[in-house]
């Protein structure tokens, strides 16, 4: 199971390629959702889904708009978990970066490879610098999920109940931020 959780943050930092601020620090909350979804973030998560979706026409609008909603839910799961008494530490982030470094190297993904050449970034640069806090919450997200699936909860229903509650608690700080990034 635990190589299976491996597997699936190595996956997901190939699309995910974006870093947590230092809001997430000292602790979170709404006001830290702004400093979390930053122009550089957007941009970051936008250049990751254009390149591992090369293949695909996406239009450049929906693309920033869906970036901006897939962090603002990571936020949210990061929350959620966080609030739960949840946490990573440095060393379990170093394993999984470990894990993935070696995986990546091994491994034949031309749009990965692709989107490193244009980050002109090595693979290990991207996993220690680019990728390392968005690993960490993936981490953190993790967590939350091993937790929920234990007492037998579906996570996706837990996922979207969670996500909408947030969403509608914050309604109003949330279309300000829409604003803001649009």
């Amino acid at each position: 199971m635990k190589k299976f959780i491996v597997f699936m943050l190595f996956t997901m930092s190939l699309l995910v390629g974006c870093v947590i601020g230092d809001a997430q620090k000292g602790g979170v909350n709404v006001v830290a959702l702004n400093e979390y979804v930053t122009e550089n973030k957007i941009e970051r998560r936008i250049q990751s889904l254009e390149s591992l979706n090369s293949k695909q026409s996406l239009d450049k609008e929906n693309i920033r708009a869906n970036a901006i909603e897939q962090l603002i839910d990571d936020y949210i799961l990061m929350y959620e978990a966080k609030t739960q008494g949840f946490s990573v530490s440095d060393e379990e982030v170093q394993e999984v970066i470990e894990f993935n470094i070696e995986m990546a190297n091994e491994a034949q993904n031309e749009n990965f490879h692709n989107l490193l050449n244009e980050m002109n970034m090595t693979v290990e640069e991207y996993y220690k610098e680019y990728a390392y806090e968005s690993m960490k919450g993936k981490l953190l997200e993790n967590k939350l999920y091993d937790d929920i699936t234990s007492k037998g909860e579906e996570w996706n229903e837990f996922k979207k109940k969670v996500i909408n509650e947030f969403r509608e608690k914050n309604d109003t700080q949330i279309k300000n931020l829409l604003e803001k990034v649009n």
